[in-house]
């Protein structure tokens, strides 16, 4: 397994590049450390002492330093670690996902939103879930590494669920994940209930009545706040959503709900498509 952990030397990048170290470890997975530097269109203007570009300067500066860290997750955790610098006008969360589907997790630090057009533009690791190929795992900068035993996965009635569950298996099959897929349905009628056994009842056919998969189905008008008290109130070890490829209305309310979710996360939350 390879793992990319975005670095921005931030607080919260250096807490996803442990908690990505950690999860390395566990999973006898690699880990490569990216660092993106961004140029500006006069920059070339910019000259320091002896003709050296400011963005040359601050790359070498950046490969230092990750040079350094990964040496010591090798030594720390016995990890086989290197690391990428790029530099380029593009945008960060562009850089990082042209290199993200070589790898199988992308691994990166968030401090939530910290000012109001951060939410409507969406933070960076929302930016880089939303189009990447390669699942996500948001860690909040207060999040500690912990094995992830307990696993709730918000779900839409989507038969292809099945799929997105043999992405599961690392957290599965290494930690002996028990996985709660939970609906949050807006009213409290016949056909809703009818509807989520149906799907249960083929889901867990599909998955061979696996003991350690439950199904849940709640009713609330408010669905970030329900997902978020599920999550808060009992010990869940990471939250899973997924973007979807519906009608357009659908996707903009669907990406919403995740943008909410993953603006200020109490825990790791890892995001795929669909």
């Amino acid at each position: 397994m390879k793992i990319l952990c975005p670095v921005d030397f931030s607080e919260e990048g250096i807490n996803g590049m442990e908690y990505a170290s950690r999860l390395a470890q566990n999973l006898n997975a690699t880990l490569t450390l990216v660092n993106v530097q961004k140029l500006s269109i006069g920059e070339g203007m910019t000259m320091f002492a002896g003709g050296e570009r400011e963005s040359h300067k601050l790359a070498s500066e950046a490969s230092d330093l990750l040079a350094d860290y990964c040496n010591d997750i090798r030594l720390t955790f016995n990890v086989e670690a290197d690391y990428i610098v790029m530099t380029s006008m593009n945008t960060v969360e562009n850089c990082i996902n042209d290199v993200g589907h070589e790898y199988n997790l992308i691994v990166i630090g968030t401090n939530g939103v910290q000012e109001f057009s951060s939410f409507y533009l969406g933070t960076h690791s929302f930016r880089v879930s939303k189009n990447a190929k390669t699942p996500v795992l948001i860690v909040p900068i207060d999040s500690t590494f912990k094995p992830m035993l307990e696993v709730v996965y918000a779900t839409d009635y989507d038969m292809n669920d099945n799929q997105l569950l043999q992405h599961l298996q690392f957290v599965i099959k290494n930690f002996k994940a028990r996985l709660k897929l939970i609906h949050v349905s807006g009213k409290e009628i016949a056909v809703s209930e009818e509807v989520f056994n149906s799907f249960k009842r083929e889901l867990e056919d599909k998955l061979n009545d696996n003991p350690r998969i439950s199904f849940k189905r709640l009713v609330s008008d408010h669905i970030i706040e329900k997902l978020e008290a599920i999550v808060e109130g009992k010990d869940v070890d990471m939250l899973v959503v997924c973007f979807e490829k519906h009608s357009l209305p659908y996707r903009l309310t669907h990406r919403n709900l995740i943008r909410e979710l993953t603006s200020d996360p109490k825990i790791p939350v890892l995001v795929f498509q669909k």
